[in-house]
């Protein structure tokens, strides 16, 4: 998995990393995320305006009567589509830090935090610059 010749990782390993991460990532908070939308576009369904259907109390009253009305893997419904959209973001971006990284001079976290610190924001920024560039 290393580069026989540098011992660097190949950055092809970090890309797959990134986007099987980004999709874990992504599937584990879909009921939040759906839960999250349906208690904030409430005000636009037409069933609640009316009075037909009550408001959400909150998060765990929405939780209950969407897997009551709508089944428990409705909570992920859409998921395919967002993690589609993710997946790339979060490869490109693992990938792109490690590499860009590299390019920063080292620093010990122990006795140079500061300088640490800084290098490894200033490589996740330009990382995150370069990924949102391309994606």
């Amino acid at each position: 998995w290393q580069s026989q010749t540098s011992g660097h990782k190949n950055p092809l390993i970090n890309l797959a990393a990134g986007g099987i991460a980004g999709a874990v990532a992504k599937t584990m908070t879909a009921p939040m995320e759906k839960v999250k939308l349906a208690i904030q576009n409430q005000d636009s369904n037409p069933k609640i305006v009316s009075g037909e259907m009550p408001r959400y109390k909150g998060m765990g009253d929405c939780y209950a009567r969407h897997i009551k009305e709508l089944g428990v893997s409705s909570l992920w419904r859409g998921n395919v589509a967002n993690c589609i959209r993710y997946v790339p973001t979060a490869a490109f971006n693992l990938m792109f830090k490690d590499n860009i990284k590299r390019m920063f001079p080292k620093y010990n976290k122990n006795t140079d935090f500061g300088k640490f610190a800084a290098s490894q924001v200033a490589s996740g920024a330009a990382a995150g610059g370069v990924t949102n560039t391309l994606v």
